[in-house]
């Protein structure tokens, strides 16, 4: 349950060439990482559902030397793959989730964590 394009997160977030990460498997911006619908292509009385432990993230660091660019690298992108991961796809809402998360700014602030500013 990690496909690259959808929850590598040492991947490049945006278009400018100026853009941290690698973009061997794609740009991974944001809206991308929330539109992520894990097993959507099964049914959902398929029983490979009892068998999915969870799904995960990747931050590959061979390219990350400062806390500064991991933190980059990771928010806010691990919050959208946190929010895919918990919730039931039909009460997810980008509107919705992009308001919280400008809520989730001044908490990331307050901790330290030098987040990309992308909504």
């Amino acid at each position: 349950m990690q496909p690259a394009q959808f929850t590598y997160l040492d991947l490049v977030q945006g278009y400018s060439p100026d853009e941290m990460g690698v973009d061997w498997a794609g740009k991974l911006p944001l809206d991308k990482v929330y539109s992520y619908q894990p097993l959507a292509e099964l049914s959902p009385h398929d029983p490979i559902h009892k068998k999915i432990m969870g799904i995960q993230g990747a931050l590959w660091c061979e390219r990350i030397h400062t806390q500064q660019r991991f933190d980059h690298m990771l928010y806010p992108r691990l919050l959208a793959l946190a929010e895919v991961c918990w919730s039931q796809p039909n009460l997810r809402h980008w509107d919705d989730f992009t308001a919280r998360l400008n809520g989730q700014h001044q908490y990331l602030d307050k901790v330290g964590i030098q987040y990309r500013h992308c909504v």
